[in-house]
């Protein structure tokens, strides 16, 4: 079963129709649902059987796709004939890149050591936006192994305000200080 393929490549051709189109929600739902059944193992199992063709593989499953575009099944349908299923999740990310850029939206992720609070959430929001100069959507993941503060992802920025990268540093400076 060939390998290759580009999530990237693919994101960028759908990002192109869904602007001619200007259903730029509509894709991002299909791909959003489209990510999500791609991971069912039976959904899977169906989608690289090499014995079924395309059409039968699609339409053995049609309460999967129910809801999907025409235009996003197809996808799913060359995807699937190039045994890149797989491809999904990571093309559904990179369109949602392309899509945040395009509507000046800007992704963050938060990492505490503990789950956060909704109002703690909105005020790092609000303090994102401050910073970015406009919208920021903001996702958030526990990581126990920060021991306290927050780690702030911003595109290629990283700010780091957790409690474990302040032990480092402060260890550092004792071993260098202590020569």
């Amino acid at each position: 079963m060939p390998r290759g393929g580009s999530p990237t490549r693919h994101a960028l051709a759908v990002f192109t129709i869904a602007r001619e189109q200007d259903r730029f929600d509509k894709w991002l739902q299909d791909l959003g649902q489209l990510s999500q059944i791609s991971q069912d193992p039976l959904f899977r199992a169906v989608m690289d059987n090499p014995k079924l063709s395309v059409e039968e593989k699609l339409g053995l499953l049609p309460d999967k796709l129910s809801g999907l575009s025409p235009m996003a099944v197809n996808l799913l349908a060359l995807l699937v004939a190039r045994y890149r299923l797989r491809l999904i999740p990571d093309i559904y990310k990179e369109y949602r890149k392309l899509v945040n850029a395009h509507q000046g939206v800007t992704s963050a992720e938060l990492v505490t050591a503990v789950p956060m609070e909704d109002t703690v959430k909105d005020a790092v929001t609000s303090g994102l936006e401050a910073i970015t100069g406009g919208k920021v959507v903001v996702t958030t993941r526990v990581d126990p192994s920060l021991l306290g503060g927050l780690v702030a992802y911003i595109g290629d920025t990283l700010l780091d305000g957790s409690v474990r990268s302040k032990l480092k540093a402060l260890r550092k400076s004792l071993v260098t200080s202590g020569r």
